[in-house]
């Protein structure tokens, strides 16, 4: 184009871009037809091509009788400034995205208070929508904020333009919250956290640390410890270990478990714990310690992984029983093997007669326990009563759970009971029909639970030599497990029947399609309290089978399990009869 040369308005109105040309003529023409002067932003192409954005102004010139006689007007090239808000608009939609994916509350207060950016977490911990807060005042949307921490904060941040954290309770959302607050040029950024389930965490921490300090017994706490490291190293200890050892917590915080070891421990204990902590398995074990004076100290070790939520292993605990005096006390008894034949007898009698003092110690023991445990239960239900409109409902929650320990708790006394029993008294050898008690247990178990009907066949004929009342309370014990276990099975099936075992013994058996467990741990499952399935999953008390084993070893048989789990389970056990009934 030669220099000087002035476009016509057709050529200018040609080097915008095809989609916006009708725009440029809408603005040309209503400035030529009623002098309306224009001003747009379009991007256009110059004259050798390139894509540039420019301001368009323009205007009528008018004759001395007011009519228009041409069109002036001016392009600017803005190109960069334009490239300039776009980084800004980008900068700004990268920070607003930003803002609304961390998981913290964050909102902008102006210099006058009023909200100027609300983020999505900071709506819903503030039970408010931004809608309702953008361009209002701090102190009005939330008076309950004024003369409190808050107020006097966000205040100090302004005027001294320093940043501030503080923890403030919101009455009106039940919500606790920890801020962090910082000056900016507009006013204030505000970031929080509901902190509400953090503080009761730690409240609750603080009264367990409280019940911890309080236990007879020792509690180690320690960390999972490094690979180049000797060990895990404690990082709690009670008021217990204090007391019983002689050491403070700030002489042992930080160290091993080897600094209060005793050489005399025995080598396989100590290489059964370490074997444990490198398989991060719970283990029970018996070890000597020195007391800072130097005595030797007994304890029994109940040591135990503790994962965090994610299921990492972070922590050891560790509870020490002190069992020094009965430690002296086997060691009295085994020193006694070396004596002779009449000192092997004079023993067995002690031993027998040592036997009988602590079943009915555990007997007496049992007994005496239901009454504080009658006293927590009684006093617990009197205070949901007397008080019931003063305690809040995780108040009202924690008694329930008290009650579901004493319920627990009786249960277990039972259970004591029943084995202490099972020791005691001797056993009558009769006839009995086990066909008929396992009909009556089962008969017991259908009106129990009227709403099942599972498939139970029972082998007609069966009978066996022994206690009656006893042999009873092996067939509750495994048919109620079999009702138990088959609960969730659309087709329960039960079966009880013998068979014919090697040489002249017979077996019995109680089989069922139930939840079934992992052979694994078979071996705990006929011990005291040993469940292999959580009370959430099924209840009981982990003596049922406890006292089968009782029953049926004190009749001269054997009992065992075959299972797999979610196929069922197959109890197995042996007893004299007296004629052979089963094929």
């Amino acid at each position: 184009m030669a220099p000087g040369y002035t476009p016509t308005l057709e050529e200018g109105i040609n080097y915008f871009l095809p989609e916006h040309r009708a725009e440029v003529i809408r603005h040309v023409t209503a400035c030529a037809e009623h002098g309306t002067p224009y001003e747009f932003v379009l991007p256009k192409l110059t004259a050798k091509g390139r894509r540039i954005w420019v301001r368009s102004t323009g205007e009528a010139v008018r004759d001395d009788t007011g009519k228009i006689i041409r069109l002036q007007g001016a392009f600017q090239d803005i190109s960069e400034q334009k490239k300039a808000d776009n980084r800004m608009r980008a900068l700004e939609a990268q920070l607003t995205t930003t803002l609304e994916s961390i998981t913290d509350g964050f909102y902008v207060l102006g210099k006058d208070w009023k909200f100027i950016f609300v983020n999505s977490p900071a709506e819903r911990m503030l039970k408010r929508r931004r809608e309702d807060l953008l361009g209002k005042s701090m102190w009005q949307e939330f008076p309950e904020a004024v003369s409190t921490s808050i107020e006097k904060h966000c205040h100090l941040t302004i005027n001294e333009q320093r940043t501030a954290r503080f923890e403030v309770f919101y009455a009106s959302l039940d919500t606790w919250f920890d801020f962090h607050v910082y000056p900016t040029e507009a006013g204030l950024a505000v970031y929080f956290q509901d902190v509400t389930q953090r503080r009761q965490e730690q409240a609750q921490l603080r009264l367990l640390q409280k019940a911890v300090s309080r236990l007879n017994d020792m509690v180690i706490i320690m960390d999972v410890g490094q690979p180049d490291e000797s060990g895990p190293r404690i990082v709690f200890v009670n008021d217990a270990f204090e007391r019983q050892t002689g050491y403070s917590r700030e002489e042992v915080i930080g160290h091993t478990p080897g600094l209060v070891w005793a050489a005399k421990s025995q080598q396989s204990e100590v290489e059964r714990i370490r074997d444990a902590v490198k398989n991060w398995q719970p283990v029970r074990a018996e070890v000597a310690i020195n007391t800072k004076s130097g005595q030797p100290l007994w304890l029994e070790i109940d040591l135990s992984p503790i994962a965090d939520e994610s299921g990492r292993f972070t922590h050891w605990v560790a509870v020490d029983r002190d069992i020094s005096e009965r430690r002296r006390q086997q060691h009295e008894i085994l020193s006694l093997n070396n004596e002779l034949e009449e000192r092997v007898r004079q023993r067995t009698a002690q031993l027998a007669a040592a036997n009988k003092e602590l079943e009915s110690f555990a007997y007496a023991v049992s007994h005496d326990l239901r009454s504080p445990l009658n006293t927590v239960d009684a006093f617990s239900q009197l205070l949901l009563k007397l008080d019931a409109e003063n305690i809040s409902d995780k108040g009202k929650h924690y008694l329930d759970r008290i009650g579901v320990g004493v319920r627990h708790m009786g249960e277990l006394i039972e259970g004591l009971l029943t084995l202490a029993q099972l020791s005691r008294g001797a056993i009558r050898s009769e006839p009995v029909d086990l066909s008929a008690l396992a009909r009556r247990i089962d008969n017991q178990c259908s009106a129990r639970e009227p709403g099942r009907a599972p498939q139970v066949h029972i082998q007609e004929g069966m009978c066996a030599r022994g206690d009656a009342r006893l042999l009873l309370a092996v067939f509750q014990n495994l048919l109620d497990n079999a009702w138990k276990f088959t609960s969730r099975q659309a087709m329960a099936r039960i079966e009880v029947g013998c068979k014919a075992g090697s040489s002249d013994e017979t077996v019995f058996f109680v089989k069922d399609n139930g939840a079934g467990f992992d052979m694994a741990h078979a071996h705990k499952l006929f011990g005291t309290f040993e469940r292999l399935h959580s009370p959430g999953e099924f209840p009981g008390s982990g003596i049922g089978l406890a006292t089968v084993k009782r029953v049926i070893e004190r009749h001269g048989g054997r009992v065992w399990a075959e299972s797999k789990i979610s196929e069922g389970a197959t109890f197995y056990f042996t007893l004299r009869v007296p004629e052979k009934v089963c094929a």
